[in-house]
């Protein structure tokens, strides 16, 4: 066998391994996913979205308006916020107390009877938050990063969607939704224009409003 023939039949072995490997990584990334300790943060994950959804719609059956500013314009100008400090703002309203870096100014212009509509408890380590509200009062998920959240505040019954396709349509006809980032951290950071939900960094994000296509 020449030295030529050797070298290439080398440099296959070496494509062929690599090649397994990958597999292997592959196959490993839906077992990490659902691993119970996962699985259990995103369903707490989930009941906390869910838990906000239902606390800004008490609110609005209360006093017939939504916990944030009123947006004149189009859906892309409705509320979003995806950490401290507008946040919160708007945990503080709807603690009906101070929270993190918000001041009662808010409580006083937007919920004057200081109803409480959540009850969130603080993170236990405010360097590292998780599963609760942190020292700037923004509300955190179980891996770190805060809550997303969407909110209809041109009162036309409909949020833009901030993910391209398999997360219901376009418009969505709610007047909340929130999300998490999940596992990764990554996903859809922007109001809108973000990726198609079953893939890449958008497919471990766990949403309110309905629950990812298989």
């Amino acid at each position: 066998m020449s030295p030529n023939l050797m070298h290439r039949s080398f440099t296959r072995l070496e494509l062929l391994v690599a090649l397994i490997l990958i597999l292997m990584f592959m196959a490993l990334i839906p077992a990490a996913i659902n691993h119970p300790d996962v699985q259990a943060r995103r369903t707490a994950a989930l009941s906390d979205e869910r838990q906000l959804v239902a606390a800004i719609q008490a609110f609005y059956t209360d006093y017939g308006d939504y916990p944030c500013e009123t947006n004149t314009a189009g859906d892309e100008n409705d509320y979003f916020t995806n950490g401290a400090p507008g946040q919160a703002k708007l945990i503080t309203i709807l603690c009906g107390a101070e929270a993190g870096g918000a001041t009662g100014s808010a409580i006083t212009k937007f919920n004057p009877h200081q109803s409480a509509y959540i009850d969130v408890p603080r993170v236990k380590n405010a360097s590292h938050p998780r599963s609760g509200i942190g020292g700037d009062g923004a509300w955190y998920d179980p891996w770190g990063n805060p809550f997303l959240v969407k909110i209809d505040s041109n009162y036309n019954g409909t949020i833009l969607n901030p993910y391209s396709s398999n997360a219901g349509p376009a418009q969505l006809k709610a007047g909340v939704i929130v999300w998490s980032l999940g596992p990764d951290g990554e996903g859809a950071t922007s109001a809108t224009g973000n990726g198609d939900k079953n893939t890449g960094v958008f497919e471990d994000d766990i949403i309110s409003w309905a629950e990812k296509k298989k």
